[in-house]
Parts: C-alpha cells; sequence; structure tokens
C-alpha cells in the first residue's frame, strides 16, 4: 500500500511498537506474568526481518538482524516489573509515585 507510509514512521516505530506490546501484557495478565517469568534473561527473536528480528532462519541461527521484537519486549518487561513493584510499594504503604511518576505533589491553584 504505496503512499501509507508515514513521513517520520523511523523516528516514531519504537514508541508505537512499545506501546502495542505494553498494552497486550498489561491487557493480558497471565502474558504479562509469562513475559516477567523471564526475568533478566536477553529475548531474541528469531526471525528473518531484518528489522523486527535478529535476521536469522527456523534453525536459530542468528544473522545482523536488528532485534526489534526482542529489544522492546525488553523495555515492555522492565516497565511491568517497575510498574508491580509500584503497586507492591502502595499496598504496603510505602512512598509510592504519584500517576505521572512524580512524588504526586500537586498544587491547587
Amino acid at each position: 500500500m504505496e503512499g501509507f507510509e508515514r513521513n517520520d514512521w523511523m523516528m516514531i516505530y519504537r514508541s508505537k511498537l512499545d506501546e502495542i506490546q505494553f498494552l497486550k501484557f498489561t491487557q493480558h495478565e497471565e502474558l504479562g506474568g509469562m513475559l516477567l517469568n523471564t526475568g533478566f534473561a536477553p529475548i531474541i527473536f528469531n526471525n528473518q526481518d531484518p528489522e523486527l528480528g535478529d535476521g536469522g532462519d527456523s534453525n536459530g541461527a542468528a544473522n545482523n538482524g536488528r532485534n526489534e521484537l526482542g529489544h522492546s519486549l525488553m523495555r515492555v518487561r522492565e516497565m511491568l516489573r517497575q510498574r508491580r513493584e509500584s503497586e507492591a510499594e502502595e499496598r504496603s504503604g510505602g512512598g509510592g509515585r504519584g500517576e505521572y511518576g512524580d512524588e504526586g505533589d500537586y498544587d491547587e491553584e
């Protein structure tokens, strides 16, 4: 579909990929748990796609792909980990963060 690509796509696609993955893993708790259970292991999307995958083949051989999906999943995993820690702090009465990641002290005007 020629002519439908955004001019700024290369500048925004990582954030869009992260946003989509974040929504998927937060809307489906079981999937989010599975992602968190990978711990700190590297995530490699073994696929011939040179952007999203590692450029490898079906036998697991990696080439020179960028592995953008794998990197996105690792970023989302860290977001989920931080979110879970923040929720645990709030439940235990710890000094949690405000809606925007700050201390939550807003002056009313």
